[in-house]
């Protein structure tokens, strides 16, 4: 039914009514539901999920220098045991963790950058681990997750 004048105003079809009736419902929730997807997006990223906290899977080592003590992922320890065995050949299980302790590393690199490496300008939260066979020790330095880790070089 067209659009007729009557006394200074239009008279819209019913169809047309609810038509946009509905346009004014939809597109500002839709608006509402992308904020909301871009807002969640940027959280996921900003903030990575935390590693789970329970006694099965932690470790209790003594921290360094007089620190108090922290709690090192068990599987955090059983990857540097198994990289380190792999680099010298030791048995893992005779490799054990005598220092543990956080910190906040410089970049993405953990403060030992290559030669011409490109590292991430970002603080990097993260761990630095003593472990020990006998008289030898090696030191490694791993970000929380252990996704990334380097041993640093002895003396």
């Amino acid at each position: 039914m067209p659009c007729l004048p009557i006394s200074g105003q239009f008279r819209v079809a019913p169809f047309f009514l609810r038509l946009l009736q509905l346009c004014f419902l939809l597109v500002p929730a839709s608006v509402l539901v992308l904020s909301l997807g871009w807002i969640l997006s940027l959280s996921a990223i900003a903030a990575p999920p935390a590693l789970p906290v329970t006694d099965r899977s932690e470790i209790e080592v003594a921290g360094d220098a007089g620190n108090q003590s922290a709690q090192l992922p068990i599987p955090l320890a059983n990857k540097l045991r198994q990289d380190l065995s792999q680099r010298t050949g030791i048995p893992a299980k005779t490799l054990q963790i005598v220092a543990a302790t956080r910190k906040t590393w410089s970049d993405g690199c953990l403060g030992l950058a290559q030669p011409g490496e490109l590292c991430t300008m970002a603080m990097v939260d993260g761990w630095h681990v003593t472990l020990s066979a006998g008289s030898r020790r090696w030191v490694y330095r791993t970000d929380t997750r252990g996704m990334s880790i380097r041993l640093e070089k002895n003396g």
